[in-house]
Protein backbone atom coordinates (compact mmCIF):
# COMPACT_ATOMS: atom_id res chain seq x y z
CA UNK A 1 0.00 0.00 0.00
CA UNK A 2 1.38 3.57 -0.83
CA UNK A 3 0.33 4.81 2.37
CA UNK A 4 2.11 2.39 4.72
CA UNK A 5 5.32 2.79 2.32
CA UNK A 6 5.54 6.29 2.36
CA UNK A 7 4.63 6.53 6.38
CA UNK A 8 7.51 3.95 6.35
CA UNK A 9 10.04 6.21 4.80
CA UNK A 10 9.41 9.14 6.90
CA UNK A 11 9.77 6.74 10.00
CA UNK A 12 12.93 5.73 8.62
CA UNK A 13 14.08 8.77 6.96
CA UNK A 14 16.42 11.50 9.50
CA UNK A 15 15.17 14.30 7.66
CA UNK A 16 11.96 15.18 5.16
CA UNK A 17 12.22 16.92 1.76
CA UNK A 18 9.17 18.31 0.20
CA UNK A 19 8.01 19.89 -3.02
CA UNK A 20 5.63 21.86 -1.97
CA UNK A 21 4.61 23.84 -4.84
CA UNK A 22 1.25 22.29 -5.94
CA UNK A 23 -1.32 21.77 -3.23
CA UNK A 24 -1.32 18.21 -2.08
CA UNK A 25 -3.21 16.00 0.62
CA UNK A 26 -0.62 13.30 0.40
CA UNK A 27 2.28 15.64 0.59
CA UNK A 28 0.69 17.68 3.20
CA UNK A 29 0.02 14.33 5.50
CA UNK A 30 3.75 13.32 5.04
CA UNK A 31 4.52 16.57 6.22
CA UNK A 32 2.49 16.35 9.23
CA UNK A 33 3.79 12.77 9.99
CA UNK A 34 7.71 14.13 10.34
CA UNK A 35 6.59 16.92 12.20
CA UNK A 36 4.79 14.44 15.25
CA UNK A 37 7.70 12.50 14.50
CA UNK A 38 10.29 15.13 15.00
CA UNK A 39 12.09 15.06 12.19
CA UNK A 40 13.53 18.48 10.63
CA UNK A 41 11.72 19.34 7.52
CA UNK A 42 12.81 21.26 4.42
CA UNK A 43 9.61 22.62 2.32
CA UNK A 44 10.60 23.81 -1.21
CA UNK A 45 8.67 26.07 -2.92
CA UNK A 46 8.67 27.33 -6.10
CA UNK A 47 7.30 31.08 -6.47
CA UNK A 48 4.43 31.75 -8.51
CA UNK A 49 1.30 33.33 -7.97
CA UNK A 50 -0.13 30.56 -6.22
CA UNK A 51 0.56 31.09 -2.26
CA UNK A 52 2.55 28.54 -0.27
CA UNK A 53 -0.43 26.54 2.19
CA UNK A 54 -0.55 29.02 5.15
CA UNK A 55 -0.79 25.45 7.05
CA UNK A 56 3.15 24.24 5.66
CA UNK A 57 4.18 28.19 6.22
CA UNK A 58 2.27 28.66 9.55
CA UNK A 59 4.11 25.71 10.89
CA UNK A 60 7.23 26.72 12.49
CA UNK A 61 7.87 23.56 14.32
CA UNK A 62 10.45 22.09 12.95
CA UNK A 63 9.66 23.50 9.06
CA UNK A 64 12.02 24.88 6.96
CA UNK A 65 10.94 26.53 4.01
CA UNK A 66 13.32 27.30 0.89
CA UNK A 67 11.51 29.12 -1.69
CA UNK A 68 13.01 29.11 -5.31
CA UNK A 69 12.83 30.54 -8.32
CA UNK A 70 14.97 28.11 -10.60
CA UNK A 71 16.87 24.28 -9.91
CA UNK A 72 19.76 26.28 -8.88
CA UNK A 73 18.10 27.77 -6.05
CA UNK A 74 16.74 24.25 -5.10
CA UNK A 75 19.61 22.79 -4.80
CA UNK A 76 21.03 25.57 -2.85
CA UNK A 77 18.18 25.23 -0.49
CA UNK A 78 18.84 21.30 -0.50
CA UNK A 79 22.06 21.92 -0.02
CA UNK A 80 21.88 24.17 3.23
CA UNK A 81 19.54 21.88 4.79
CA UNK A 82 21.69 19.18 4.70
Amino acid sequence: MIHDRDIAWVNEADRVVAECSAASLGVGYEIREGVIRGKPILALYRVQEKRLSGMIDGCKKGIKVCTYRNIEEAKKGIDLFF
